[in-house]
C-alpha cells in the first residue's frame, strides 16, 4: 500500500504572528472587511422608500378585519 509522505517539514509548537497574519484565513477576513467598508463609504444615500413609509404609517392604525370583526 502506497503511503505518502509531505516534503515539507512540519511546524512544531507556536505559530508566529506572520503565519497567523497572512494565513488564508486572515487574507479572506481582510478582503471581506475591505468590501465591508467600501459598501459603508458609498451607502449613504439611501433613505426610505415610498411603501416602506407606508408600512410605517399602516401599523399606526387599526386593521380593517379587526374592526369588522368588532361589529
Amino acid at each position: 500500500m502506497l503511503q505518502y509522505q509531505s516534503t515539507q517539514p512540519v511546524k512544531q509548537g507556536r505559530l508566529s504572528y506572520r503565519d497567523i497574519l497572512f494565513s488564508t484565513n486572515a487574507l479572506l477576513c481582510y478582503l471581506a472587511l475591505l468590501d465591508f467598508s467600501v459598501h459603508l463609504l458609498c451607502a449613504n444615500n439611501y433613505g426610505y422608500f415610498r411603501d416602506e413609509l407606508y408600512y410605517m404609517a399602516m401599523g399606526n392604525t387599526w386593521p380593517l378585519a379587526m374592526w369588522i370583526n368588532r361589529r
